[in-house]
């Protein structure tokens, strides 16, 4: 681990004729690098870690505990980009999903963006997102951006009393995947997401194929935490599932989900993803077809799988920002395929 302080100064002031130069740090942020080797103590450096970059070198880290983002964190963590290839970052949680049946590969309990990365084979939940109370919301920034969750029970789970972002400032989720794999090593897979009480997301340019569940929205306590439930907002995406009309469900039983310019496909019906729930559904511009991806599908290993889309996908061009649904539409992720296995 290498770890570097970088000072800003420069302030010319004209004071009675003179020009004066006063030295202050206008900027202190620490960058930490880390590398695959360091995974064993990755988890003890980051509870210390305040206002830096954290920045993780290429390379598969074997896991053997959870990474807490404490309050007022304030931390970049990045790796050098998502995917399987050997290039990549992955954080592989196999170890520690081993021994901990409820594992929560990532504690966010404050502002944090993390992105260019890999989480894979988490047998709980790949993010527990905790930033403040229903009583207490926070609007820490929480962002996670190109960052693929690969057989993860769960992808991004907040939990009953506790929420994520506000109305005004919700967490952001952009260019992310997340998938289930004939490897999972688990059983069975849950949700990307799964969403309780006021929590805030938007979800923009992402990928979710193969979970039982597309997404989950519900109130956890309504006689201790009253709510109106989540409000979430899933636009420029592709939702995908293999697993039949009876596992791929968008269930809203509250709360209010805004879904728009987005793919939506049951491969097995050759029809749209059932809705439940008592929850609000506001629907635009959505498209339920196959989105023909290059390379996806229920016996196509992990290592095989290829998210670009055919020269006549219906994703084409149908974001609201004139690019492509999905994940990778975005010119600047970096997406490594697919030498690790």
């Amino acid at each position: 681990m290498r770890n570097y302080c970088r000072f800003y100064v420069k302030q010319l002031i004209l004071l009675s004729g003179f020009i004066v130069l006063m030295i202050s740090p206008v900027t202190a942020q620490e960058i930490y690098e880390y590398f695959p080797e360091d995974a064993s103590y990755l988890d003890f450096a980051i509870v210390d870690i305040n206002d830096a970059i954290v920045q993780l070198k290429p390379g598969l880290y074997e896991m053997d505990n959870q990474l807490r983002f404490n309050k007022d964190s304030n931390i970049i963590f990045e790796g050098s980009g998502s995917g399987l290839g050997e290039d990549a970052t992955i954080l592989d949680f196999t170890i520690y999903s081993d021994f901990e049946e409820d594992s929560r590969a990532l504690g966010i309990r404050g502002g944090v963006i993390i992105r260019n990365l890999t989480i894979m084979n988490v047998r709980g939940r790949a993010a527990d997102l905790r930033t403040g109370t229903i009583e207490v919301p926070s609007d820490d920034e929480v962002i996670f951006e190109n960052v693929w969750f690969v057989d993860c029970n769960t992808g991004l789970k907040t939990t009953g009393g506790r929420t994520i972002g506000t109305a005004e400032k919700p967490m952001l989720v952009k260019n992310c995947v997340f998938l289930t794999t004939p490897e999972f090593p688990y059983e069975p897979s849950d949700s990307p997401l799964d969403f309780k009480d006021t929590t805030f997301a938007l979800i923009d340019h992402c990928d979710f194929y193969n979970y039982n569940d597309m997404l989950q929205m519900n109130i956890n306590d309504p006689v201790a935490a009253p709510n109106d439930g989540p409000g979430v907002t899933i636009k420029n995406s592709i939702l995908l599932s293999n697993n039949g009309p009876d596992d791929d469900d968008i269930d809203v039983s509250a709360g209010k989900l805004i879904l728009q310019n987005s793919v939506l496909w049951d491969a097995v019906s050759k029809n749209k993803i059932d809705r439940l729930g008592d929850g609000v559904i506001e629907e635009s511009n959505n498209i339920i077809s196959d989105p023909l991806y290059t390379n996806v599908g229920p016996a196509i290993a992990a290592n095989e799988l290829d998210f670009s889309l055919m020269p006549l996908s219906p994703a084409k061009g149908i974001s609201d920002d004139g690019r492509d649904a999905g994940s990778i539409a975005e010119e600047f992720v970096q997406i490594h395929l697919w030498q690790l296995y």
